[in-house]
């Protein structure tokens, strides 16, 4: 499924490199005030920028990560910046956390379940599914999991155990689906 965990791993770059980088996309994109959150990953040329917003959190990133790792509050430094305050010092990340999308085929929904055997398990931290029975799936992107029916929120010992933890809460979570054509219309539904 499609994830974010945190702290990211760079083994060959520096928290300084990554700043650097930082401050480059800032210039580039002429970002002056405010928030800025950069968005890498790993690649084999080195990290790749794939997105830059001007807000604390996006809407399709529903947690705080830092926060949930003790590497910072994005909230409050923005705040804090807001007010004319130094942010708050970024520390190394204590733990992990990780955010996974719940995924469905195409067409009706018949059922969710599994949502409560989810928030049961271990580091789960959020369960929220966006999608009801009889509401309609078309996915509109290339990948099933992009469309953001729903997500999990874990915790760990680190990003990768986080990671998987998020997972597990997504496989637990199914959502039915059924061709969303009717004889009776003689065409796709909705």
């Amino acid at each position: 499924p499609t994830s974010i965990a945190v702290p990211g791993r760079y083994d060959r770059l520096s928290l300084e490199e990554i700043s650097d980088l930082g401050e480059r996309v800032a210039q580039a994109i002429r970002f002056t005030t405010g928030v800025l959150r950069i968005d890498l990953i790993e690649s084999p040329d080195g990290p790749q920028v794939v997105a830059a917003d001007m807000c604390p959190i996006s809407s399709w990133l529903p947690f705080d990560l830092g926060r949930l790792t003790g590497i910072t509050d994005l909230y409050a430094a923005a705040l804090r910046l807001a007010a004319g305050l130094e942010p708050p010092d970024v520390t190394p990340g204590q733990r992990g956390g990780a955010v996974a999308w719940l995924r469905g085929s195409s067409g009706e929904v018949v059922s969710v379940d599994g949502a409560t055997d989810a928030e049961a398990l271990e580091g789960i931290q959020a369960v929220c599914v966006r999608i009801e029975p009889t509401e309609i799936i078309r996915h509109i992107v290339d990948q099933a999991g992009r469309d953001r029916l729903g997500f999990v929120v874990a915790a760990g010992p680190d990003a990768a155990a986080a990671r998987e933890r998020a997972i597990q809460g997504v496989d637990a979570v199914t959502i039915r689906t059924q061709t969303a054509y009717s004889e009776d219309t003689g065409g796709k539904v909705g």
